[in-house]
């Protein structure tokens, strides 16, 4: 392999100065963490299950952290735009690394605004997303700790080093939004919605149709006066959906 091409020097430098060389930290350290974080977050992106109903406070916490997650994307990718500006020397893991990042980034957004309403009860979300998140402070550590051993005066002019600053803070801001316990409500839709799911499949191989009774969800206390007629509302029948959740506490 051409290392010019891919790091800017004839070999790939794994230790030079008392630190990880910084080519092989990006591919060794930073990559494979972008890559695990975005597999991860896609992975939950997909599942429809354990819907849950949160409170504002828990939704509020989830908010913050996406935010975090939209200025951890727009990090690495104004990094490249800047190095791009002002025509400083860029190669093959540069390019790399910031749109890998990037991306990984805002599928880990996503993955937060789905949190939620599904995949997980608690409101740090499950153990592998968390593991995955942790690999991703690793390089960052890393990285701050090269741009303290190699501070001089020319360092607090680089737009990079402030850009490290930045993306170290919002990392310690997402630990932050890790410290809030809560355990959010399950709506029980899940059960419901295999079994619909089931019936439907059975009816695609009969060729018949079958719509979507969101009824089935027993916590669903739909809309009471939808498309009712005038002998239902004359003789108040509409309300018997409620009236028959009501005994049971199903009524949140």
């Amino acid at each position: 392999m051409d290392w010019n091409i891919v790091c800017g020097s004839p070999s790939l430098i794994l230790w030079s100065n008392g630190s990880i060389g910084k080519c092989f930290g990006q591919l060794a350290f930073t990559l494979p963490s972008s890559v695990i974080l975005t597999a991860v977050s896609s992975y939950y992106l997909g599942k429809e299950y354990n819907w849950v109903i949160r409170d504002r406070l828990q939704n509020n916490v989830l908010s913050l952290r996406a935010f975090i997650c939209l200025f951890l994307a727009f990090i690495p990718f104004s990094n490249l735009i800047i190095k791009c500006y002002f025509k400083e020397n860029l190669f093959l893991v540069d390019y790399l690394v910031s749109l890998v990042t990037t991306f990984s980034w805002l599928c880990h957004m996503l993955y937060i605004i789905i949190l939620k309403q599904r995949v997980s009860r608690s409101l740090r979300g499950p153990l592998s997303s968390l593991a995955a998140w942790m690999l991703t402070v690793v390089p960052c550590a890393f990285q701050m700790r090269e741009d303290f051993y190699e501070f001089d005066a020319k360092t607090i002019e680089s737009p990079e080093f402030w850009l490290n600053i930045s993306y170290t803070s919002l990392q310690f801001f997402y630990l932050l939004t890790l410290i809030p316990y809560g355990m959010a409500n399950v709506t029980g839709f899940d059960r419901s919605f295999q079994s619909l799911a089931d019936e439907n499949l059975n009816q695609r191989r009969l060729q018949h149709y079958n719509r979507f009774d969101i009824d089935y969800d027993r916590f669903y206390l739909g809309i009471a006066r939808e498309g009712v007629t005038f002998l239902s509302r004359l003789f108040m029948s509409w309300v018997q959906p409620l009236m028959k959740k009501g005994p049971f506490s199903l009524i949140i």
